[in-house]
């Protein structure tokens, strides 16, 4: 059986999307900055440093995600910069995806440092009904936070008189977030570990918690 000896042309394609998704989120700030829209040079700096995030990782401690998961994350993080140019007002599904697609990728990379420490923490024991529960509530808690932040920030911008960096719409707007958020999680705990099982093998193989 032949093995793999490189990088194959899926992975060079996620490659140069994952690099095009950087240089449109930079791209993002700068315009941003330009039309002095201090919420979109805002989001689309966040995001663009949220998209390094697996190089810094790799870095420091030596893990190297794979290049879906990295694609994942990035993705989100541009999905999340381009709403604030109008879609988040304009597209009636888009903050819905967002969250979702969001809540998936980071529940999904919290499960692979959950089975982590399942397998190596001392006295650290989840079996997986119960992780499968864990991971939604993950989810949610992650989705209430979010939404403070978000509403936080509205109400400063609105105090200081100037525009806010993030806006919430009202309370509709904010359960019917904290709902997807979850639905995000529930996909995960339901189907959707498989893609960061492969994550979770590596954290595992490195025994960061011994």
């Amino acid at each position: 059986m032949a093995h793999r000896s490189g990088p194959t042309v899926t992975d060079r394609h996620e490659y140069l999307l994952t690099r095009f998704l950087q240089l449109a989120l930079a791209g993002l700030a700068v315009f941003g900055v330009v039309r002095g829209n201090l919420g979109v040079a805002f989001n689309a700096g966040v995001s663009f440093a949220v998209s390094w995030l697996p190089a810094v990782v790799r870095r420091e401690i030596g893990l190297r995600m794979d290049l879906h998961i990295v694609l994942l994350i990035t993705a989100a993080a541009t999905l999340h910069a381009i709403g604030t140019l109008g879609p988040y007002r304009n597209i009636w599904w888009w903050d819905y995806a967002t969250h979702a697609f969001s809540s998936f990728t980071v529940t999904g990379v919290a499960y692979a440092v959950v089975v982590t420490a399942n397998r190596h923490a001392d006295g650290v024991s989840l079996p997986q009904p119960y992780l499968s529960v864990a991971l939604v509530l993950f989810s949610l808690a992650a989705a209430v936070l979010w939404e403070v932040v978000e509403f936080a920030a509205t109400k400063l911008g609105h105090a200081f008189g100037t525009q806010s960096v993030l806006v919430v719409f009202g309370v509709s707007d904010i359960v019917t977030d904290i709902v997807f958020t979850a639905l995000g999680g529930v996909a995960v705990a339901i189907g959707g570990t498989r893609y960061f099982r492969t994550l979770a093998r590596k954290l595992v193989a490195r025994r960061p918690f011994s």
